[in-house]
């Protein structure tokens, strides 16, 4: 009996130490390293967790069960994050993290070294890469404007955090004393999609146009723009009546690629473009530090998408490949109140005309972020 007794202490001793080396959901800085090489989510919320589990189970990006999520957020941001520690715990999420930083930026010590500059760079030295999700309007203050009236500002921590970890990690015109984490990892992914993308322009020293209808069309009502040729509307105008509930927040249009590029190659060299998914009213005016357009708006008056020219991992784009309707058949999309019969992407764009190149951008962005 004592020998029996004393074989369970010791296992129990031996789980126990064992568990106490697995993080909880919500970690701190000190358990970042015990974490294999996670995929770094910026902005996880619910909905951002679901698209990155799902683009990863049905093996469209980074192959294999066991990947390592590591969800960071501001905690002085406006969302609501114990949503996604729910979900995560209803889930049973194996090897999904969120990390809050405590932090106090604002727009004089964003690109230069701050309170936060440590722990990112203990980010930067673990993960396998990050991503930068969509979101709401950049205060123009980050880039050194005036706010305009059409500038909605919602969450202004969320991106002070973003701004200051790209701009460690990349560098910035606004800043070139400060050395750019990338040095020491030229190879580095970072991908940015919609804001992520705006957001790589401004902390590398770029500007932006606030408004594409007022300021690169010259259009002043709702019903201007819907009047005007579909592909220079880039996102839904229909909602703005707000009569409609069920229609998309996406419009659809064509983009044209620069020859050779990432993009280029995920469209496998066609001379014909794909369509994409798009929701933004801003976009680049002045590119930041490093960085060329690879895509562009069907007239070329906005830039849709960026490549960093030393670091060529570093890859923004200004529409949504990460949408599951775009891949999943079942998901319909309604963009105007007046299609009679709603469709799905892929039955609107099959193939080569929109599915294939976003399937293929995945399968690049794989296997540079593996």
């Amino acid at each position: 009996m004592t020998i029996r007794l004393l074989t369970i202490v010791v296992f129990a001793c031996i789980t126990i130490v064992g568990y106490s080396k697995q993080p909880n959901i919500k970690i701190n800085a000190n358990d970042i390293e015990l974490l294999n090489k996670p995929l770094v989510l910026l902005h996880p919320t619910v909905n951002n967790l679901k698209i990155i589990r799902y683009l990863i189970d049905n093996e469209l990006f980074i192959h294999g069960s066991e990947v390592s999520i590591l969800g960071v957020y501001s905690s002085n941001a406006k969302t609501d994050y114990e949503e996604s520690v729910q979900y995560i715990q209803q889930n049973k999420l194996k090897n999904t993290h969120l990390l809050a930083i405590d932090d106090t930026l604002n727009v004089e010590i964003l690109y230069s070294e701050n309170q936060c500059s440590k722990l990112f760079y203990q980010l930067f030295s673990t993960a396998r890469g990050f991503i930068f999700m969509g979101g709401p309007d950049l205060p123009p203050s980050s880039y050194e404007h005036e706010t305009q009236l059409l500038t909605l500002i919602t969450d202004p921590h969320r991106h002070y955090l973003e701004l200051s970890l790209l701009f460690h990690m990349i560098g910035g015109s606004q800043n070139k004393a400060c050395t750019p984490f990338m040095e020491e990892q030229p190879d580095f992914p970072i991908f940015g999609i919609c804001l992520g993308m705006q957001s790589m322009n401004v902390a590398s020293g770029g500007t932006l146009i606030q408004d594409i209808p007022t300021q690169v069309y010259g259009l002043q009502t709702v019903e201007h723009v819907l009047e005007s040729e579909p592909q220079t509307q880039h996102r839904n105008y229909y909602r703005n009546f707000a009569i409609e509930p069920h229609l998309s927040v996406y419009n659809s249009h064509s983009i044209l690629i620069a020859e050779n590029s990432v993009l280029d190659t995920a469209n496998t060299f066609r001379t014909s473009f794909p369509n994409v998914l798009s929701s933004h009213h801003q976009c680049i005016k002045s590119l930041g530090m490093g960085f060329i357009p690879i895509a562009w708006s069907n007239d070329q008056k906005v830039i849709e998408g960026i490549q960093h020219q030393v670091y060529p991992n570093v890859i923004g784009v200004q529409f949504h490949p990460e949408q599951t309707m775009i891949y999943d058949s079942m998901q319909i999309i309604r963009i105007s109140p007046f299609d009679s019969v709603p469709n799905s992407f892929r039955e609107l764009f099959p193939d080569s005309t929109g599915v294939d190149f976003h399937k293929n951008l995945w399968k690049i962005l794989s296997v540079r972020f593996n």
